[in-house]
């Protein structure tokens, strides 16, 4: 528009008569039509040169997909749930098997017959006062000593395979551990039996399995003694 205004003013400049008024006429129409173009050129520049604005951080334009983390409600951090009676006490078991599974009794026996091969014999009796159930598969670990000296053969537990011994909650057991010995160490033995020599089974264990109902199973170990011969019953 503003350059038809111009073209206009143009030709009335110099067709107009009287040319005195006319010329005044087109003048005005100049400086309206140089006006507008001003104008537009300034607001064609300012729509080119204006920063576009960011889109704001929640948007989702063009279904491009969200961060799963920004759309997950934060959660509030809670409390562990608080443990039952037993869990408490299987705790407090776990901790003190050696109070809750006492010896009730202990026997040392020395076999040593001319038509058998000899051996010891620890016979244990022992009171399960826990709340878990004791199992035994035989599992031991140690060596007997006997004068300074490691015994050739190993001990083993007594029992029917595969569970040699179990003991229920309340319930009392006999455990029997038995050391097998070379005639040349039961002569040893014998000649030495009131000289106090002790007989160590004291690195000697017997591995329990404790099983719950309320937790993991754990393992209690038995472990052996340390006496002389003298106060062992020869059989």
């Amino acid at each position: 528009m503003s350059n038809i205004a111009t073209l206009i003013g143009l030709w009335i400049a110099y067709i107009s008569v009287p040319a005195s008024v006319q010329a005044r006429i087109g003048h005005a129409l100049l400086i309206a039509g140089a006006s507008c173009s001003v104008a537009l050129y300034l607001w064609l520049a300012w729509l080119i040169f204006q920063p576009t604005n960011p889109r704001p951080p929640d948007s989702n334009i063009g279904g491009e997909p969200q961060d799963e983390a920004c759309k997950a409600p934060k959660l509030e951090p809670t409390e562990p749930p608080e443990k039952t009676w037993g869990e408490i006490m299987a705790e407090e078991d776990a901790k003190k098997m050696g109070e809750r599974v006492p010896q009730i009794s202990q026997r040392k026996e020395f076999h040593f017959d001319p038509t058998s091969d000899p051996y010891i014999d620890i016979i244990t009796e022992l009171f399960n006062g826990s709340v878990f159930d004791l199992v035994t598969f035989g599992e031991i670990g140690g060596h007997v000593n006997y004068a300074g000296g490691e015994l050739a053969t190993a001990p083993r537990v007594l029992g029917q395979s595969p569970v040699m011994v179990r003991i229920k909650h309340g319930e009392a057991k006999t455990v029997t551990v038995r050391q097998s010995l070379s005639s040349t160490v039961a002569d040893t033995m014998v000649a030495n039996w009131n000289r106090g020599i002790a007989v160590n089974f004291e690195s000697v264990s017997v591995s329990f399995t404790m099983f719950s109902t309320v937790g993991p199973s754990q393992t209690y170990r038995w472990w052996g003694p340390r006496f002389t011969l003298d106060e062992a019953t020869r059989v």
